[in-house]
């Protein structure tokens, strides 16, 4: 959990719905290809999970939602609970700068117990840049 260096290769090992959802839009925007794709890598220097159902009754107006309330398939749920009092929702903290980063390598594959899908990308630190325009969406 450290930011990522400009010059510097990270390999992501990724297999929530909700990574793997961003990958995806991020192939479909480079012309069909992940390798070349570039992002913004922040750092998130602290985050708080709460379902939602209790961010409802905290905030009073059951508006209240956090940056990463993940939506559609990525939605975690608490363990023998469901409907939305089973839905998480997600208060992160983040640098106030971003590292741009290109897609060097991926491999697709499956999870051996599961058989669910997997990635592997690798990843190289471009240069800083200023976040200003972007916005946190879900993925």
């Amino acid at each position: 959990r450290s930011p990522l260096a400009a010059g510097e290769t990270r390999r992501l090992n990724l297999f929530e719905p909700r990574w793997l959802s961003l990958m995806d839009r991020l192939a479909a925007e480079n012309g069909g290809e992940l390798v070349g794709a570039t992002l913004g890598c922040m750092l998130g220097v602290s985050r708080r999970y709460v379902s939602e159902d209790w961010l409802r009754r905290a905030t009073g107006n059951g508006n209240g939602r956090g940056v990463d309330s993940s939506e559609g398939e990525g939605r975690r749920s608490l363990p023998g609970v469901s409907g939305v009092a089973g839905r998480r929702s997600a208060d992160i903290v983040i640098e106030p700068w971003m590292r741009l980063a290109r897609v060097i390598r991926c491999e697709e594959g499956a999870r051996v117990v599961t058989g669910a899908r997997k990635l592997e990308v690798w990843i190289e630190g471009l240069r800083d840049a200023d976040p200003g325009g972007f916005f946190p969406r879900v993925a």
